[in-house]
């Protein structure tokens, strides 16, 4: 870690638009403390967002601590900075604002990551099984071959990667902070499964097994 940021909290909770209708939050330090960067620079050229700015913008999912998807990432190098004062400030951008980065002295460094889904196949042991949660967030994590039946996938409400479409993948997230419910199931030879269950299909899932978890999720 470099000097000149070493000892500053990352106390500042922001967010950027990875689409149109997913708002990623991340915590970090006050970059505006750093020379040659503003506020400004920040909340107009990068899109950054306070988490109240972010929470008033309608029909948008907000997570924190996702391996997926992740906005792209902007560099700004710093010319004659002080040592007191980091060289370079990287941080993520909104999706639509790398023109605006640009004109800011902020060039990508680093590729938006999306999420992939993998189909259920003969070959494969789990596959991508996806569940919505109360504020529209679909969910994504591995789901047992053998327990997430077809059957079950619909009692559930887990859906597969042949039935997300282009506008429900612009909410998909994986590894984030908002969690689904969660219910054991029987098998046979008593053999207990842990399977993800969308929110709107809790009674089912508590007819079907033992739920161990309800949804957890940070904004509504």
């Amino acid at each position: 870690m470099p000097a000149s940021v070493r000892g500053k909290k990352r106390d500042q909770s922001v967010f950027v638009r990875v689409n149109p209708v997913f708002g990623f939050g991340w915590k970090t330090r006050d970059l505006s403390e750093s020379a040659g960067v503003s506020s400004a620079d920040l909340k107009t050229g990068l899109g950054h967002m306070t988490v109240a700015e972010a929470i008033a913008i309608s029909n948008i999912v907000l997570v924190t601590g996702a391996n997926a998807p992740k906005p792209m990432r902007v560099t700004k190098k710093i010319a004659n900075a002080p040592n007191t004062s980091s060289a370079s400030v990287s941080t993520y951008a909104g999706y639509d604002k790398l023109a605006s980065a640009n004109a800011q002295g902020f060039f990508q460094s680093a590729r938006a990551k999306t999420v992939s889904l993998s189909a259920p196949r003969a070959s494969r042991r789990t596959f991508s099984g996806v569940v919505t949660l109360s504020n529209g967030l679909m969910y994504v994590q591995p789901v047992d071959a053998i327990a997430a039946t077809a059957e079950r996938r619909t009692t559930l409400g887990i859906e597969i990667a042949s039935q997300i479409s282009a506008t429900d993948g612009q909410k998909l997230a994986r590894g984030c902070r908002s969690k689904p419910g969660r219910v054991d199931v029987a098998l046979e030879g008593d053999v207990t499964a842990r399977l993800p269950f969308s929110t709107a299909k809790q009674s089912e899932a508590g007819a079907l097994g033992s739920i161990t978890q309800m949804e957890r999720i940070e904004y509504q």
